[in-house]
């Protein structure tokens, strides 16, 4: 998920993934997938999630934090989400002062 979250909140996404992280609009499972990461991961424990995101975006706190509030939020829902992960994704950008319409993608 981290290359999906980094494309999402400004960056690169890898060559592989690189046609999934563009059409994420069009994919509504693909957030609905990302929820179920993040219940397994709260499964595992209440910091999972912290060291996932800080792990994978070691040197970028402003994006470990929103990977956390991003999979912390998606999580909590009770109920699989049926949409694209937008929403979630600009909340955890606005969480962190950050404009989410300046963003590229």
């Amino acid at each position: 998920p981290h290359d999906i979250l980094q494309y999402w909140f400004g960056g690169n996404c890898s060559e592989a993934i690189f046609p999934m992280c563009k059409a994420y609009r069009d994919m509504p499972f693909l957030c609905k997938s990302l929820q179920h990461f993040g219940w397994t991961a709260l499964d595992m424990g209440p910091s999972i999630v912290d060291d996932y995101c800080y792990a994978h975006f070691s040197g970028w706190r402003t994006n470990a934090s929103m990977c956390v509030d991003f999979i912390t939020s998606i999580a909590s829902r009770t109920e699989p989400l049926m949409e694209t992960c937008k929403e979630y994704v600009e909340k955890a950008m606005v969480n962190q002062g950050l404009n989410p319409s300046l963003v590229p993608h």
